[in-house]
């Protein structure tokens, strides 16, 4: 299971300072040499988000690992890029459950709340 390092929802914004757009959520999750970097953030529809992110085991991309989300809606794994890359596109805002495999293990990410707040 990885844990949870930063998340900028859990950061608020320094006092004074306004938003008019709503910023994107970014987190890191990190189980022993391997880190998640995700970006969460509201789709161009209305009720959908949408999640960008890279996989690196001890410090490099993990080409070929396998992404599953589970929860609001049914979504296709999917493999990251020669950069580790990955995008989830126009997901129904909601709770997700993150699972990517690599050659060596399973990461497991905690379930999520990507809703558009």
């Amino acid at each position: 299971m990885a844990r949870v390092v930063y998340d900028t929802r859990a950061q608020p914004l320094p006092a004074g300072v306004r938003t008019v757009l709503q910023r994107a959520r970014r987190l890191l999750f990190v189980a022993e040499d391997s880190e998640v970097i995700l970006q969460v953030s509201p789709a161009a529809t209305s009720g959908q988000i949408q999640v960008m992110g890279q996989v690196l085991a001890a410090g490099l991309p993990v080409h070929g690992a396998t992404l599953r989300a589970v929860g609001s809606a049914s979504v296709a794994p999917q493999a990251t890029d020669q950069e580790g890359a990955f995008r989830l596109a126009g997901l129904p805002s909601g709770d997700y459950t993150l699972e990517i495999e690599t050659a060596e293990h399973i990461l497991e990410l905690p379930t999520l709340d990507f809703s558009e707040r």
